[in-house]
């Protein structure tokens, strides 16, 4: 079934990475961390549901990334979408483009249709006559977010969602930070073990993910993504 663009536009490598589902913040207590689960695209909340963790998260920031990140059709979906399909094809004003799915509404309703068409190497047409691999990177990793989006409940926007310091950075820190960032550590600073240093150092701590400094291994898409969660969070004036 015909698909993605005729046209390959790369977007630049692009690694792959997993992702995780979204949350609903609990009622009442902001406080209480016994949270229901919830539409993202509500203002809910982000962050692990589970007790289980990974032995190996130092050494493979991805595995334990996994669990905390999540996926959203604007800031993660549409730049793909747009260099791969959208913009020559599957628009409403494209000509036999196929299937339309520029917008939130029709790629929500056609996100299995697409991954398919992808995973079967349907689309873009030169799929199987041989492709650049940063395309192929690129192409595996539409189709690891649609399987994701889909387990996020259809995320719009990080805007909508209520990320927390002990649903998400708290839990997250332990996995990924707190080996080297306590105040016990004579490795590194700052510490990282509390709500008051995550606020007054979230500058530092934005910058060190963003340009992939922090935590250690991390590859360009989980730092994009994890950067918005906690830009995010300080747009929300830091809740607990």
């Amino acid at each position: 079934m015909a698909y993605l663009c005729k046209s390959l536009i790369p977007l630049g490598v692009l690694t792959l990475a997993l992702q995780v589902s979204a949350c609903s913040p609990s009622q009442g207590d902001e406080r209480d961390m016994a949270a229901s689960l919830g539409n993202p695209q509500s203002g809910d909340a982000v962050g692990r549901t589970d007790d289980s963790t990974s032995t190996e998260g130092a050494k493979d920031p991805s595995l334990s990334l996994a669990k905390y990140l999540t996926v959203s059709y604007k800031e993660d979906l549409t730049p793909l979408l747009q260099s791969y399909c959208t913009t020559q094809c599957h628009n409403a004003t494209a000509l036999d483009s196929g299937p339309v799915f520029d917008t939130y509404d029709t790629a929500m309703k056609l996100a299995q249709e697409m991954q398919d068409a992808i995973d079967n190497q349907e689309m873009p047409p030169d799929a199987k006559a041989g492709i650049s691999q940063e395309a192929k990177d690129d192409l595996k990793l539409i189709s690891t977010l649609l399987t994701q989006w889909r387990k996020d409940n259809y995320l719009n926007t990080y805007a909508t969602l209520q990320v927390s310091y002990t649903r998400l950075l708290a839990p997250m820190a332990g996995e990924l930070c707190l080996s080297c960032h306590t105040a016990s550590s004579s490795f590194a600073e700052p510490d990282l073990n509390t709500l008051a240093s995550w606020e007054g150092h979230v500058t530092h701590i934005e910058d060190e993910v963003r340009n992939q400094r922090m935590p250690p291994g991390i590859n360009s898409n989980e730092s994009k993504r994890l950067f918005n969660l906690i830009e995010q969070w300080e747009k929300l004036s830091f809740p607990f």
